[in-house]
């Protein structure tokens, strides 16, 4: 089984690319290589704020990126990155 990450961030930011690498190294290594994951950096396959679009339309099959660079498709994405302080117990 083969699946493609799509990255809102160019491979050349190492912090947040070598988390994603992590994981995906550790997929393949548990799966025996069975289940492969390729990782698509910033502009590869598509622009920044398309990684959602894809995701959406089957493009690929998961993605990279923080929620809030959709918030013009859906209002609620920004609560997932971007609310000071995240919510509390009753919220």
């Amino acid at each position: 089984m083969r699946w493609h990450v799509a990255s809102s961030y160019p491979k050349t930011l190492d912090t947040l690319i070598r988390a994603v690498d992590t994981v995906v190294k550790r997929v393949a290594e548990l799966t025996g290589n069975k289940f492969q994951v390729k990782v698509l950096g910033l502009c590869e396959i598509l622009p920044v704020l398309r990684v959602l679009d894809a995701l959406k339309n089957a493009t690929v099959e998961c993605c990279q990126a923080v929620s809030y660079f959709c918030i013009g498709k859906n209002p609620e994405f920004g609560f997932g990155t971007a609310l000071a302080f995240g919510l509390n117990t009753r919220q």
